[in-house]
């Protein structure tokens, strides 16, 4: 999977302007090509998404190519998505195109409609997305809204990590939703609301920063192993227009 910066601009302004200052950039796009098996059973993506925006979005930079890496922070990785992000604009109003078959760890469990973090009075709705036919992820350009790769897992799903992407700020809208939750201490209760009304909880376990060039583990992707919610987006410094990081947000179902 890929992810790429988004914001060089005034939205990375606005959101350094509350609490700490802000470093993360949006993320723009994941692309799926296949499934395999690796490392102790787990099966991942043999080419993660790669991260594109669905409609004309404020600010697009280069997207992160995932890789074998090593986080930045104190953190342990688990893996980490393989494939370099194109984080070109899709024309206005495009929708995603050519969905990939659903992965191992889905289930008929509804599908996120709303994330939720009560401790930091943070929600966000969250849609569905797919990949196009360049097997790109379109994520919302609005920082606003959440996008849900819809051939990982849905919450409830009794394996597989549920991946959710938005943009960490754009110009003229200021700071996300995700960019609130990179500062969510161990142990803050994450909520995802579904679309049949029930609320799946899951509890931050670790914030993660990976460098860019390293790119991201692939078990994040991972489709079967144990449940968990995994959040993405940039961080980092902000150098020559791209931001030097991603950031990942990893949660456990309570």
């Amino acid at each position: 999977m890929t992810l790429p910066d988004l914001d060089r601009g005034p939205g990375r302004e606005r959101a350094r302007g509350h609490g700490r200052a802000r470093r993360w950039a949006p993320v723009a796009a994941l692309a799926v090509a296949g499934v395999l098996s690796a490392g102790a059973g787990v099966a991942v993506l043999a080419s993660p998404p790669a991260l594109r925006v669905a409609a004309a979005a404020p600010v697009v930079d280069e997207p992160d190519a995932p890789g074998a890496g090593s986080p930045t922070p104190a953190a342990t990785p688990a893996g980490e998505p393989t494939a370099p992000v194109d984080a070109r604009p899709v024309a206005p109003g495009a929708s995603p195109v050519a969905q990939p078959a659903p992965a191992l760890g889905r289930s008929a469990v509804a599908a996120p409609a709303r994330l939720a973090v009560p401790d930091l009075d943070l929600a966000a709705d969250v849609v569905p997305v797919g990949v196009d036919d360049g097997g790109a992820l379109e994520v919302p350009a609005d920082p606003r809204v959440v996008g849900w790769w819809s051939s990982g897992a849905v919450p409830g799903a009794p394996q597989g990590s549920t991946v959710l992407a938005a943009h960490v700020d754009a110009a003229g809208v200021g700071a996300g939703p995700l960019a609130e939750v990179l500062r969510a201490p161990v142990g803050t209760t994450v909520e995802v609301a579904t679309t049949d009304g029930s609320t799946v909880r899951y509890a931050v376990t670790e914030v993660r920063s990976y460098p860019k060039q390293g790119g991201l583990p692939p078990d994040l992707f991972a489709v079967d192993g144990p449940p968990r919610l995994v959040l993405i987006t940039c961080s980092g410094a902000f150098v020559d227009g791209r931001y030097t990081d991603n950031a990942v947000v990893v949660a456990t179902s309570l």
